[in-house]
């Protein structure tokens, strides 16, 4: 029996997340290319969400040639977050929402129901809208 192991890689967003590290598109395509001659064949672009060249980014990312597949990361909370993934032309969402107690009732002010009724409206939503789940065994 084999074992198939994937690397989906976070550069191109959590990367961004140090203090001083910001890529210009420009960066964030050159390493997308490095990262498929390496091997790797998922690649987590970007949050479109947040506009700009962080958005142009994502689409020229997601426009590349070869079967790289693009991953956006989105909040479950806000539909607004899947619709910019639709409009940079990706179909691979990773949808978040809090989990820890402490953060849905202090910072969000929130119960666990209302997560769950957001991630239940987000994840039918992506569906509706053609976005891709993996069926991965």
């Amino acid at each position: 029996m084999g074992v198939r192991v994937t690397v989906v890689d976070t550069t191109l967003r959590d990367g961004e997340q140090s203090p001083g590290v910001a890529f210009t598109v420009e960066e964030k395509v050159a390493l997308a290319r490095l990262l498929y001659r390496a091997g790797v064949r998922e690649v987590e672009a970007g949050i479109p969400v947040m506009g700009g060249p962080e958005a142009e980014a994502v689409e020229a990312v997601a426009s590349l040639k070869g079967d790289l597949r693009v991953f956006t990361w989105n909040r479950a909370a806000f539909i607004k977050d899947i619709d910019a993934s639709l409009s940079c032309r990706v179909r691979n969402l990773y949808v978040s929402c809090p989990v820890s107690d402490i953060q849905i009732e202090k910072k969000l002010g929130k119960d666990r129901r209302w997560v769950l009724d957001r991630f239940r409206e987000a994840v039918t939503y992506a569906k509706v809208n053609g976005c891709n789940f993996d069926q991965r065994q």
